[in-house]
């Protein structure tokens, strides 16, 4: 007999000594906002949808199963410029 795998979600930030995390939902045409994590490294995981990384300036196309990878100091922004929903998660680093 198999086991059954159950979907979990974060329902609210972990509380690590060096980690935060989080769900973003962005909706048509929603973008997460130009932002530099200052002395931080961030990882992000596309869950569901299709739309662009833009990374000091360069843009690529990103989809569902992407996983990106945001240097210290980079300015950088998820824009969703598909007609469904975006969703992914962030791991960012605390130096």
């Amino acid at each position: 007999m198999h086991g059954q795998i159950k979907s979990m979600e974060i329902i609210r930030q972990p509380v690590t000594k060096n980690l935060r995390a989080g769900k973003v939902i962005l909706k048509s045409s929603e973008e997460a906002g130009e932002h530099i994590p200052y002395k931080r490294e961030e990882i992000i995981i596309i869950l569901e949808g299709n739309g662009i990384v833009v990374i000091e300036g360069k843009k690529k196309k990103i989809k569902t199963g992407d996983t990106i990878f945001i240097a210290e100091n980079k300015k950088h922004n998820i824009i969703n410029n598909s007609k469904k929903k975006l969703v992914y998660v962030y791991v960012v680093s605390i130096f």
